[in-house]
Protein backbone atom coordinates (compact mmCIF):
# COMPACT_ATOMS: atom_id res chain seq x y z
CA UNK A 1 0.00 0.00 0.00
CA UNK A 2 3.00 2.29 -0.01
CA UNK A 3 3.72 5.21 -2.29
CA UNK A 4 6.96 4.76 -4.31
CA UNK A 5 8.59 8.32 -5.89
CA UNK A 6 10.94 8.20 -8.69
CA UNK A 7 12.91 11.58 -9.50
CA UNK A 8 14.27 10.91 -13.15
CA UNK A 9 17.78 12.46 -13.48
CA UNK A 10 16.75 13.19 -17.51
CA UNK A 11 19.37 10.65 -18.49
CA UNK A 12 18.03 8.50 -21.83
CA UNK A 13 17.19 5.24 -20.09
CA UNK A 14 16.14 6.41 -16.49
CA UNK A 15 12.37 6.21 -18.09
CA UNK A 16 12.42 2.60 -19.52
CA UNK A 17 14.52 1.20 -15.96
CA UNK A 18 11.88 3.41 -13.80
CA UNK A 19 8.37 2.30 -15.94
CA UNK A 20 9.64 -1.88 -15.38
CA UNK A 21 10.23 -1.23 -12.41
CA UNK A 22 6.76 0.62 -10.89
CA UNK A 23 5.50 -2.14 -13.48
CA UNK A 24 6.97 -4.85 -10.72
CA UNK A 25 6.39 -2.41 -7.81
CA UNK A 26 2.59 -2.76 -7.96
CA UNK A 27 2.09 -6.23 -9.07
CA UNK A 28 5.01 -8.35 -6.68
CA UNK A 29 5.25 -5.90 -3.65
CA UNK A 30 1.61 -4.20 -3.60
CA UNK A 31 2.81 -0.43 -3.87
CA UNK A 32 -0.40 1.52 -4.20
CA UNK A 33 0.76 4.03 -6.40
CA UNK A 34 3.87 5.44 -8.16
CA UNK A 35 4.38 9.01 -8.77
CA UNK A 36 7.44 9.96 -11.29
CA UNK A 37 9.30 13.52 -11.35
CA UNK A 38 11.78 14.28 -14.10
CA UNK A 39 14.26 17.23 -13.43
CA UNK A 40 15.07 19.30 -16.12
CA UNK A 41 18.96 18.04 -16.33
CA UNK A 42 20.85 15.50 -15.23
CA UNK A 43 23.69 18.00 -14.19
CA UNK A 44 21.67 20.28 -11.47
CA UNK A 45 19.55 19.29 -8.46
CA UNK A 46 16.10 18.30 -8.60
CA UNK A 47 14.27 21.52 -7.82
CA UNK A 48 13.13 22.35 -4.08
CA UNK A 49 9.49 22.00 -4.64
CA UNK A 50 9.69 19.03 -6.60
CA UNK A 51 11.42 17.24 -3.27
CA UNK A 52 8.80 19.04 -1.30
CA UNK A 53 5.84 17.56 -2.96
CA UNK A 54 7.14 14.26 -3.25
CA UNK A 55 7.94 14.02 0.37
CA UNK A 56 4.65 14.91 1.24
CA UNK A 57 2.91 12.41 -0.75
CA UNK A 58 5.48 9.25 -1.12
CA UNK A 59 6.69 6.65 1.89
CA UNK A 60 9.98 6.54 -0.10
CA UNK A 61 11.71 8.84 -2.82
CA UNK A 62 14.23 6.58 -5.48
CA UNK A 63 16.73 9.16 -7.49
CA UNK A 64 17.77 7.17 -10.38
CA UNK A 65 20.48 7.50 -12.74
CA UNK A 66 19.73 5.46 -16.72
CA UNK A 67 22.89 5.56 -18.29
Amino acid sequence: GAVVGFIDNAKPNFRHLVDDLAELLQSRYGVARVVKQRKTSASIPADPAVITALSGECDVVIAGSGD
